[in-house]
């Protein structure tokens, strides 16, 4: 019988919410992340104007802050989440709308 156990092998770390972002959400945004603290910022440019970015830190186990800014529209946004497949969907979901307006423009 293993001795399997939860989380990332000893000595390093697992990034879930990166894991949960991946796809097009991943591919639309630079990211720059902290593996000490799991603290993480994307960012999103044309070519080198900053269109929007999500800034996210883990302050506990149980809680991602995040703080989004989308320049083009002067727009700022707070929110806390308990995990980080909440994280990613709430993130995920102000990445959908604000790419479904600049497609309207």
């Amino acid at each position: 019988m293993l001795n399997s156990k939860v989380g990332a092998p000893k000595g390093l770390t697992v990034h879930w919410l990166r894991l949960e972002l991946a796809g097009t959400f991943l591919k639309a945004y630079n990211l720059r992340y902290c593996k000490r603290f799991h603290n993480y910022r994307f960012a999103r440019y044309n070519k080198r104007t900053l269109i929007d970015e999500f800034l996210v830190v883990r302050t506990s186990k149980r809680c991602y802050r995040v703080i989004y800014f989308n320049d083009k529209h002067d727009f700022f946004l707070y929110f806390s989440s308990k995990n980080y497949r909440d994280c990613a969907e709430r993130m995920k979901g102000i990445y959908a709308i604000f790419k479904f307006l600049e497609e309207k423009e």
